[in-house]
């Protein structure tokens, strides 16, 4: 079978136009689609049926206003970057990653191995000697009083292997867990 050129000059009106191979329909100028909406793509349905939808992220580039009564996402699967402010008045959803560029957040406190913190301060991560962990040895240590949680005898938590709680209800006691039920410290009976 034989191929011929097929060019149009002033426009080509047909209920159906059947391409096999590859086409150049030259520049997007030359293409007129009917149909859709202002800000619409086209989109298939991967079957070979094109359609008009609307994008799937909306912020492209970041904006740094989000109007009241705007509603603006970051879909699952995608990065939001932004370097500046942004003033939400409407609304943000962040499903996919929103990471600052700016390099103007937080600076990082504490030395190797101390923990960070919130300290209050919108410029300084908080840190302190007295509280480190080291990823070597897997050891969480606390220079001072560590507090665990205050249950009552008849309101337990599930039991955690290794963890450590205190009993309440005047009886006031540390108790530690094997992952099924909790023993108290100085007697080993289970906590009932």
């Amino acid at each position: 079978m034989a191929y011929k050129d097929f060019r149009v000059k002033n426009g080509l009106t047909t209920p159906t136009l059947t391409v096999e191979g590859t086409s150049n329909l030259g520049a997007i100028g030359n293409l007129t689609v009917t149909g859709g909406a202002s800000g619409q793509v086209v989109t298939t349905n991967g079957d070979g049926t094109l359609s008009f939808s609307d994008q799937s992220s909306s912020i492209s580039p970041m904006p740094t206003l989000i109007e009241s009564g705007t509603d603006e996402i970051v879909p699952a699967n995608y990065q939001g970057l932004f370097g500046y402010p942004i003033t939400i008045e409407g609304s943000l959803t962040v499903d996919g990653v929103l990471v600052d560029v700016s390099g103007d957040g937080p600076v990082v406190g504490g030395s190797v191995n101390q923990i960070q913190f919130n300290n209050g301060s919108d410029d300084v991560l908080g840190a302190s000697a007295d509280l480190t962990f080291s990823t070597d040895t897997k050891i969480l240590h606390a220079n001072g009083i560590m507090q665990t949680g205050q249950y009552a005898n008849n309101a337990l938590p599930d039991s955690v292997l290794g963890g450590i709680i205190f009993i309440t209800n005047g009886i006031n006691k540390p108790a530690y867990g094997d992952g099924t039920s909790w023993y108290y410290f100085d007697t080993n009976e289970q906590v009932s």
